[in-house]
This record gives structure tokens, sequence and C-alpha cells, in this order.
């Protein structure tokens, strides 16, 4: 499909024209876009090993000054996979907890996905700003505060108890997360437990303690097509047979 594109694909006043024929195969890669980013780049695994490693040079900057390269491109092109063996070989004390980081993340010891929210695009800001690890283990804490009072183990499919807790309208309430939003913005948010204690619930470890801030991992990502709430096919021209020399709009309605 994208060797056909390119073929037929003509430049024309200094704008990418395609063939008007493959106006639905430009659209099937811009779905194939968010298609992986919902199944594969999104992945609880893949973000979750996302923080691990992210975690893992940043306990070891004080010894590979990795952000310097930032700005050098002749040491920038040296920062690859490599680092995270590199960081393995070196016999520093102050590679410690990167070291723990990286073993834990070979034997597969990743944080595990809580709960996760599909949520409409315009209460992204309310939630973002409210949903946040410090709410969480202070919600946490009167959970297992209810536990003792009614001796049951709370579950931690509590975010609509969040919702109540910080008086949220009705129309935010549970009955409007969507579990499937088609082709429309989907900012999405994932709760994980970053630390060794039951992912599922809540005060259940050894100490029977509560969560803490950094037990609590919130990932946010807002899906869509690639031109957020548009459709990305207006901005895509075409030429046709009749006119191979001039653009000719074919928006998603006429596909």
């Amino acid at each position: 499909m994208l060797t056909r594109l390119i073929h037929a694909a003509r430049v024309i006043d200094d704008t990418i024209c395609y063939d008007w024929k493959d106006a639905q195969s430009v659209y099937e890669l811009f779905y194939s876009r968010y298609s992986l980013h919902k199944r594969v780049y999104n992945h609880k695994t893949a973000k979750a090993i996302e923080y691990m490693i992210v975690d893992a040079l940043l306990a070891a900057e004080p010894v590979f000054h990795l952000a310097e390269a930032i700005d050098d491109p002749q040491k920038y092109l040296h920062v690859t996979d490599s680092v995270i063996e590199d960081i393995e070989r070196r016999d520093d004390p102050r590679l410690a907890k990167s070291k723990k980081i990286i073993r834990d993340l070979r034997a597969r010891k990743v944080p595990k996905r809580a709960e996760e929210k599909c949520l409409p695009i315009e209460y992204k800001a309310l939630w973002k700003n409210l949903l946040i690890p410090k709410a969480i283990a202070e919600m946490s804490a009167q959970l297992c505060k209810e536990k003792q009072a009614l001796n049951r183990p709370p579950l931690l499919g509590g975010l609509d108890t969040v919702a109540e807790e910080i008086d949220l309208s009705e129309n935010v309430a549970r009955d409007s997360l969507q579990e499937d939003v088609g082709t429309t913005l989907l900012p999405a948010f994932d709760v994980s437990n970053s630390g060794s204690r039951s992912p599922t619930v809540l005060g259940t470890a050894l100490e029977d303690e509560p969560l803490t801030e950094d037990d609590v991992i919130v990932d946010w990502a807002v899906l869509h097509y690639g031109m957020k709430e548009k459709d990305p096919l207006e901005n895509v021209d075409f030429w046709s047979k009749t006119q191979p020399n001039s653009e000719d709009f074919c928006g998603r309605c006429e596909t």
C-alpha cells in the first residue's frame, strides 16, 4: 500500500498530492497510526517498561551524564540500547539503584496496571488535575480505614469513589466514562502500581499499609488519528486523471 501511494503521488504547486483513488488507503494510514498507539505504544507492559528504563537512566545520570549528550551530536550517537549493558557492567556503588531496576526489569518484575478508564475529551483537563498519585494515595488511606472499620478488603475499582470525593457532576460520573470511543479523541489513563504490592487490592500487603505516592503511576494518553479532533483527510490534497496537474480536494465525506 505504501509503495503504491509513493509511486502515484505527484507534486503540484509545491504540494504532495495523492491519487484520489487512494483516499481510502491514506485514511487507513492514519487509522494504523491510531491502532498502533492504542495496541502497542500505550500497551500496559510497554508503558511499565518505559517508566522503569527512565528511572534506571535517571539513577545512572550522576555516573554516565547522559543528559549532556543531548546537546552534543557526537556523544548522542553513542547513546544506544547498549547503555543498559554499560550500567550492568560498571562497578560503581552509585549505580546500585539503577542496577536493581534493570534486574527487576529482566526478571519481569514490572509495575502492574491497577485500573484503566476511557474519558470523553472534554473531561481531560478536569480529571488530569485531580486524578494524581497524591489523590490516589489519600484515597488508599481512606479505604484502608474503611476496611478496618468494616472488616472487608476494599477493591481498587474506586475511581467512582474518587469522583464522588471531588464532587464531580453526575455527567462526569461512571455513566459518562466511555469504554469505546470509536474515532473520537480519547484521553485514557492507566493507574499502575509501581511497587511490590498487589495492584488490585489496596491495603492488603503484609504491613497492611495504604499506598504512597511513590507506589502509584498515573499515565495519560490522548488517542486520535493525527489531527486531534479534525479529520486528517481534510489536510490532504488529491489529484485525478481528469485534472492531473491541479489539486482536487477530496474530503472524507466524498470517499
